[in-house]
């Protein structure tokens, strides 16, 4: 009867399958013990908002290996996956950004290790204990850049009891497969040792009305191999190691433009199975990227101090290729050429290290952690966005930054003071210096060359990054990358050119610089190569800061079922630098500040024999608020979308209040009902942004005070109901979940419309490129909708084997988690469709 205490719990944010024992005849939940707040806790004992999933909840209410479906379990929050970068939001608070000059305003964590780079952490999601989700901003806490909150993904650990094994096998739509195996051996009293191993493999839920012969994007094909050990030689002392690896490839991560959908007038609802119906061409998506990890967890009980230190070394080689697409498809759209190998790459290096340690007691009376924290990071990273078959005068923008650092020092310490055996007061403080660099170049290459018509390629267009093409530009070809002449076309080829590792098949820009360039140009098939358009800048950006968050706490057990409490805590995210640009022939660059976010709030926490009931009422008061803006670095040509560059800007204030309500009924032995509420009123109550939608060089600045901040429902709903039904040798059991959502919005503008002058207008009159007429593209409200899932089981007590048929998002509600705008572009990030299968586990 494991099954529905473990979604109850889950509901409640507690688990049972880390239970062995469940007290079935009253119904009661055995809770498990999380570490949200640095110390083992029931989590009903926890005074905050905080939810745990075992990995047995998690099968059964359809999120399974998917990191991004946790957003349908939890109330008020947006997951979505750019490439490979995983972006949460919760309760409205969250980053769309994924470069690496911005950071996560939910931190994710792994066994308690901070990780800067999120890439690869969905196919972490295996041989799990739980996963830790804590609301509101944790800055005391768990520290760096926690502001909405944190997702600790813990995986189980060896342990002395005996050596056990276990399987999964799963098959499902579009050749959904995914494999488990995991070992668990004590090779002695004190020393054990564990193993897991995960594999998914699963074709796109895209299809393709493109170019024949090209796979869309959205391919999964993940593997990841986890080894930990364990070494407790005395009650004192615990040695904890884990090493892991992951790589993933498939054909990369799906986002298509809606833009030219959305003017036509076809929203997402509109357009049924062509939703996720892209025309793609030319390039193959493809991802190729790995993140290998160690952390070593050592504690020592001195007799009244215990003393920890944890350290972690990551490494995540990210590289993609992105599926090259002229869009979604919608009715009456024409197909252009698909010899258009215009394509766009990333690269991404990261190798980080952090260290922590942490003293502290407890006793009766009298509670204590103090602690040091420092993370350190090196990066690469590459942007390169090409256009083919171009004349004048854009032929590429390059982000190219071999050298970029950041480092985070923290001191903190936290107490909590026992007034009596019912109530507690703790208060908590940290201070941290952010210190971050970056060394690059940045901008658009433009070279116009009027081909003669009869060139050998009997063409009249310059050609690169054709099929077979391949750009490093960490070769080690560029020397101390010191930007070139921009006005010396020689110098601006030597530069592009030292970092193609190969020519495209079809390129003809490679036989240009050779001909065309020198001092013999007699071959020259151009009556002349200039550059015209190319942008390049040195990026050479230093930021620091410090500040300070704090935490006050107030707990009072009105009796041995109920907790009320209210708490004041604070959190910051780093502020930074941007991107130095040239726009109009002026040279811009700007820092950004901190955002912080001081949060207010009142719960209660109550445990009866068959019926758990919480609350928490919440205000967030949240000031610098931090939004990534598109700004048109170059022209828009053939009505694509133009070069850009990711501003970041401090654009003003809001406030969050909101009412999360929470419970779980165990009406008998057989059937449990639950669920979240979620109301939420988050308001942008004093903002400005310039309407980077517009174009080149327009961006007026425009007032969105009082629009609702991107991705907020007013009211978010997670429902369950669970039943079992034994029978010799086992049970039948299911759980049918839902998850339910108010309308909101994927950007500020809230889809609202603006003229040149930054006046409030209609959406479709909003110029772009001083034209007006086109800016329904740019519409960014979201439905509502309810998801449901269902999962129905056969167990076998004798072998310990359970089957499972599992149905996600029945209804096959398809929307959108995600938008990036720029003039003519309203590129959507999708849920996925209905998928239906089978999976099988074996415990031996």
């Amino acid at each position: 009867m494991m099954l529905p205490v473990a979604i109850a719990c889950a509901i409640q944010g507690v688990s049972a399958s880390a239970q062995e024992e469940v007290a079935e005849e009253q119904g009661a939940i055995e809770e498990i013990v999380v570490t949200v707040n640095r110390k083992e806790q029931k989590i009903q004992d926890v005074a905050g908002a905080v939810q745990a999933f075992d990995q047995q909840a998690l099968d059964a209410m359809g999120v399974g290996a998917d990191f991004t479906a946790l957003q349908n379990v939890i109330p008020g929050a947006v997951i979505s996956n750019q490439e490979g970068n995983v972006n949460v939001s919760i309760r409205g608070v969250g980053s769309a950004d994924n470069t690496e000059l911005i950071d996560a305003s939910v931190a994710n964590l792994l066994n308690g290790v901070y990780l800067p780079r999120a890439r690869g952490i969905g196919a972490m999601f295996y041989d799990i204990s739980r996963v830790e989700v804590n609301k509101g901003p944790q800055g005391t806490t768990r520290g760096r850049n926690a502001v909405g909150g944190t997702m600790n993904i813990v995986a189980n650990r060896p342990n002395m009891d005996g050596f056990y094994t276990s399987a999964l096998l799963e098959a499902g739509g579009d050749a959904l497969q995914r494999y488990e195996l995991m070992a668990n051996m004590p090779l002695t009293d004190t020393l054990a040792v564990r193993a897991a191993g995960f594999m998914r493999k699963q074709d796109s839920q895209y299809e393709n009305a493109g170019q024949p012969g090209l796979e869309p994007a959205g391919a999964i094909d993940e593997q990841s191999l986890r080894l930990s050990a364990l070494w407790e030689p005395s009650d004192a002392l615990s040695v904890y190691a884990v090493y892991d690896s992951t790589s993933e490839g498939g054909t990369g991560y799906p986002g298509l433009n809606y833009f030219p959908a959305l003017d036509n007038g076809y929203d997402v609802s509109d357009l049924g199975d062509d939703a996720q119906t892209g025309i793609f061409r030319a390039w193959q998506g493809e991802v190729d990227s790995s993140h290998d990890g160690f952390m070593v967890q050592v504690q020592y009980d001195f007799g009244g101090v215990t003393a920890e230190y944890m350290g972690s070394s990551r490494e995540v080689d990210f590289r993609q290729t992105n599926a090259a697409n002229d869009g979604v498809f919608y009715p009456g759209v024409e197909l252009g050429s698909f010899d258009n190998f215009g394509g766009l790459w990333w690269i991404t290096q990261s190798e980080s290290q952090t260290h922590e340690l942490r003293l502290s007691s407890s006793g009766d009376t009298f509670e204590w952690a103090a602690g040091v924290f420092f993370f350190d990071e090196d990066q690469q990273s590459l942007l390169l966005s090409t256009a083919d078959n171009s004349f004048c005068c854009y032929s590429a923008t390059e982000y190219a930054m071999p050298d970029v650092q950041g480092e985070s020092l923290a001191f903190y310490a936290e107490a909590t003071y026992h007034l009596n055996d019912e109530s507690r007061l703790t208060a908590g403080i940290r201070s941290t210096d952010e210190e971050k660099s970056r060394w690059g170049v940045a901008g658009n290459y433009g070279f116009a060359a009027p081909l003669q018509p009869d060139w050998s390629t009997g063409t009249q267009s310059l050609r690169w990054a054709t099929q077979g093409f391949q750009y490093d530009p960490f070769n080690g070809n560029r020397g101390d990358y010191t930007v070139p002449d921009i006005s010396d076309v020689n110098d601006v080829a030597a530069f592009m050119s030292a970092a193609v590792e190969r020519w495209g098949d079809s390129d003809n820009l490679d036989d240009v610089f050779a001909q065309c360039l020198g001092e013999d140009t007699s071959a020259c098939p151009a009556a002349s190569l200039s550059l015209n358009g190319t942008t390049l800048t040195q990026q050479d950006g230093y930021y620091e800061d410090s500040f300070v968050d704090y935490r006050l706490g107030y707990e009072w057990d009105l009796n041995d079922s109920s907790l009320v409490y209210g708490n004041i805590s604070t959190g910051h995210k780093s502020g930074g630098f941007n991107d130095t640009i040239i726009v109009q022939g002026e040279m811009l660059s700007n820092a950004f500040s901190p955002e912080k976010l001081v949060m207010y709030e009142v719960g209660a926490k109550n445990e009866f024999e068959n019926i758990t009931f919480n609350a928490s009422a919440f205000y967030y008061d949240y000031t610098d608020y931090v939004m990534t803006q598109l700004v048109a670095v170059g022209p828009v040509v053939d009505d694509q979308p133009p070069p850009t560059s990711a501003q970041r800007r401090n654009v003003g204030e809001a406030s969050i209040t909101g009412l999360e309500l929470s419970s779980t009924w165990h009406i008998n032995d057989n059937w449990h009902i639950g669920g979240n509420l979620l109301f939420l009123d988050a308001e942008l109550t004093k903002a400005e942004i310039s309407d980077y939608r517009q174009g080149w060089g327009a961006n007026p600045n425009v007032d969105i005070s009082g629009n609702k901040m991107p991705f907020s429902s007013d009211v978010n709903l997670n429902m369950f109901v669970s039943g079992v039904f034994p029978v010799q040798n086992g049970q039948y059991d299911f759980t049918l979940s839902s998850s339910s959502r108010s309308d909101y919005y994927l950007s500020a503008f809230n889809s609202q419309g603006f003229d040149s002058e930054g006046n409030p207008t209609s959406l479709d009159m909003t110029p772009i490129n001083g034209s007006v007429g086109s800016g329904d593209g740019y519409f960014d409200e979201v439905e509502g909708y309810t998801l449901f899932n269902l999962v129905a089981a056969r167990h076998f007590d004798e072998p310990n084997v359970r089957v499972e048929g599992f149905i996600n998002n029945i209804t096959n509600e398809i929307v959108s988690t995600k938008a990036i705008m720029s003039p003519n572009l309203n590129l959507r990030f999708m849920t996925n469709q209905r998928t239906a299968g089978i999976r099988i586990k074996y415990n031996m």
